[in-house]
């Protein structure tokens, strides 16, 4: 899922580090580069990459959601 979002990268970024554990991810990696942030999350077979990429002061960020199996739990697909 791909949506454009006025809040700031650290607010988006914030939100999901403090709401994702109440739905059973778990933070594994925090990237931040280029004003931007990318967030890792895993729980048992899936794996959520949470992208934010700032689109300039007047256009926002854009937030990138991609939810996948995950192999690397020991979990078949």
């Amino acid at each position: 899922m791909v949506y454009t979002i006025r809040a700031s990268v650290n607010e988006i970024a914030q939100f999901y580090i403090d709401n994702a554990p109440a739905a059973g991810w778990r933070l594994e990696n925090v990237k931040q580069a280029e004003g931007g942030a990318e967030l890792l999350f895993r729980k048992e077979g899936k794996k959520l990459d949470i992208s934010v990429i700032p689109l300039g002061l007047i256009r926002g960020q854009r937030l990138v959601i991609h939810l996948v199996p995950d192999n690397q739990t020991g979990t078949a697909l």
